[in-house]
C-alpha cells in the first residue's frame, strides 16, 4: 500500500510581468512549488501458489497493481493564463487542473518454473 502526500507544482503568471523577456514569472506572494496537487494512494496485491513437479518447482502467479482502481492525478497545470477546456485528445486544460493520471488497475498472471 501507497500513499503519498499532494505533490508540490510550480504556479506562475504565463506572462512576462517584470520585463524581462521570460513569460514564466511567479505572481506576487507565489513561492516554488507553492501548489498542491491530490494525494496519491494505491494498493498493489500479489497472491502465489507453489507446486511441486517431479524434481521441479511452480510457482503459479496473480499479482494486481492499483487494486481498488483509485484514480491518481499527476502533472498539474501552474500556468494562471491557461484557459479553461478540453484539448482534442480529450485532456483538460486550465490552471490547476491535472493533466495526465497515472495507471488504472492491472492484473497479470505469471508462472514460474525452478528446476
Amino acid at each position: 500500500m501507497s500513499r503519498i502526500s499532494a505533490p508540490p507544482y510550480n504556479v506562475t503568471t504565463g506572462t512576462d510581468v517584470n520585463r524581462d523577456g521570460d513569460n514564466n514569472d511567479r505572481p506576487d506572494g507565489a513561492g516554488c512549488d507553492s501548489a498542491r496537487g491530490d494525494a496519491f494512494f494505491q494498493t498493489d496485491m500479489r497472491l502465489s501458489k507453489k507446486f511441486a513437479i517431479h524434481r521441479a518447482q511452480a510457482e503459479v502467479l496473480w499479482e494486481m497493481f492499483n487494486l481498488f482502481n483509485t484514480v491518481n492525478f499527476n502533472n498539474y497545470q501552474g500556468n494562471q493564463s491557461s484557459r479553461p477546456g478540453v484539448t482534442a485528445t480529450g485532456i483538460p486544460t486550465g490552471f490547476g487542473r491535472p493533466r495526465q493520471a497515472f495507471d488504472a488497475f492491472q492484473g497479470q498472471l505469471g508462472l514460474k518454473l525452478t528446476f
